[in-house]
C-alpha cells in the first residue's frame, strides 16, 4: 500500500515522502498514530502544490537575502569593545553580539533562516571576515570591525 508520510519515521522515510508499506503496518501502526495518509489522486495534487509553494518561498527568501546583504556590502559592521594597548579585548565578540548588530540594521537572521558561523569568539581588535550560512547551503561573508571603546 502506498502512503504519504506525515512525520519522519526511522527505517521507513522522511516527512513528505511516498512509501510502499504493508497493509497491516499502515492499519495497525501508522494510521492510529497519524503518521501517514493513504495515497490517492488528491494527495498527489496537494504534494505538487506544496512543492510549487516551497519553490516560490525559496525564491522570495533568496531575493530577501540578496537585498539585505546588498546593504551590508556597503556598510561594515563596527562593534566597540574595551581593548588593551596590545589590541587584545577584555572580553570577546560572539555570534550573538553580531546578530544584535545585524538586527539593529533590520536584518533578521532567524527570518532569513541563517546563522553566523564563528569557529571561536573574536578576541582581537581589527577587521574580521565572518561567514553566514543559510538554509540550502548558501553562504555570505560580512566584514566586522572591532574598535577600541572610547
Amino acid at each position: 500500500m502506498k502512503v504519504l508520510l506525515q512525520k519522519d519515521i526511522q527505517g521507513i522515510g522522511r516527512k513528505g515522502e511516498i512509501k510502499n508499506v504493508a497493509d497491516g503496518y499502515y492499519r495497525n501502526f501508522l494510521l492510529p498514530k497519524s503518521l501517514a495518509l493513504p495515497v490517492n489522486e488528491s494527495v498527489y495534487e496537494n504534494l505538487e502544490q506544496q512543492k510549487i509553494q516551497e519553490e516560490k518561498n525559496k525564491e522570495k527568501r533568496k531575493a530577501l537575502i540578496e537585498s539585505s546583504f546588498g546593504i551590508l556590502d556597503t556598510n561594515i559592521i563596527t562593534i566597540k569593545s574595551k581593548v588593551d594597548e596590545k589590541g587584545h579585548m577584555f572580553g570577546s565578540v560572539n555570534a550573538l553580539a553580531m546578530e544584535k548588530e545585524l538586527k539593529k540594521r533590520n536584518i533578521d537572521l532567524l527570518a532569513l533562516r541563517g546563522k553566523i558561523h564563528l569557529p571561536h569568539p573574536i578576541k582581537e581588535k581589527g577587521s574580521h571576515a565572518v561567514e553566514i550560512i543559510f538554509e540550502g547551503g548558501e553562504k555570505k561573508f560580512i566584514t566586522v570591525i572591532i574598535e577600541k571603546q572610547s
